[in-house]
């Protein structure tokens, strides 16, 4: 079974609630098993992403979780 090395950034610690729910729909599309580092220290998400415990290569998937916050669909991607 291959490991699939994953980064879920989060807007906050109780987004880390997702791992499992990610996790599971990766490992029932291809059998892969998923590990997972948070990383919620910085304000945008660059920088969330510059402050994970590893270099961003070292990932095989990122998942970025941003809330609304009524700012748009547009606002949100255009941060990411």
């Amino acid at each position: 079974m291959a490991v699939i090395q994953c980064l879920l950034v989060c807007e906050g610690g109780f987004d880390t609630a997702l791992v499992s729910h990610i996790g599971r729909l990766i490992a029932s599309y291809d059998h892969s098993e998923p590990e997972f580092e948070t990383s919620t220290s910085g304000r945008r998400p660059a920088d969330k992403i510059r402050n994970s415990p590893r270099r961003i290569g070292q990932y095989d998937l990122l998942f970025v979780h941003r809330d609304a916050d009524n700012a748009g669909a547009d606002a949100i991607e255009a941060a990411v």
